[in-house]
C-alpha cells in the first residue's frame, strides 16, 4: 500500500510537469488565470459599489443629524456683513450667443 501510494505520487509529479511544458497546459493555465482576473475584478466591483452605498448611506443620516441641530440654532444677532459682495451675473443669454454668421432658430 505504501508503495503503491509513493507510484501514484511520483506518476501525479510527472503529469504535472508535462502538462507544465504542453501547448495545452499553458492554453488551461491562461483560461484559469482570465477566469480568476475576471472573477477578481467582479469581487472589486461589488465592493466598490457596497463601500459607496454603505458611505451614502451613513452621509445622509449624519446630514439629517446636522440638519435637525440647525433647525435648533437661533441666528437670531448673527451678522453676515463678513461676505464679500459678488457682482451681478451676467444674462444667459449673454453668455451663451449662438455663432455669429448663424441665424437662431425659434
Amino acid at each position: 500500500a505504501r508503495r503503491k501510494r509513493a507510484c501514484i505520487r511520483i506518476q501525479s509529479l510527472v503529469r504535472g510537469i508535462l502538462c507544465r511544458r504542453s501547448d495545452t497546459g499553458r492554453r488551461v493555465r491562461i483560461v484559469v488565470m482570465t477566469l480568476k482576473n475576471r472573477r477578481n475584478k467582479a469581487a472589486r466591483e461589488i465592493q466598490r459599489l457596497w463601500r459607496g452605498y454603505k458611505l451614502r448611506k451613513r452621509l445622509r443620516a449624519i446630514k439629517a443629524r446636522v440638519r435637525m441641530e440647525d433647525d435648533e440654532f437661533d441666528y437670531e444677532g448673527i451678522e453676515d456683513d463678513f461676505l464679500p459682495e459678488m457682482p451681478d451675473l451676467p444674462e444667459f443669454s449673454d453668455i451663451f450667443q449662438s455663432p455669429k454668421g448663424r441665424r437662431e432658430t425659434t
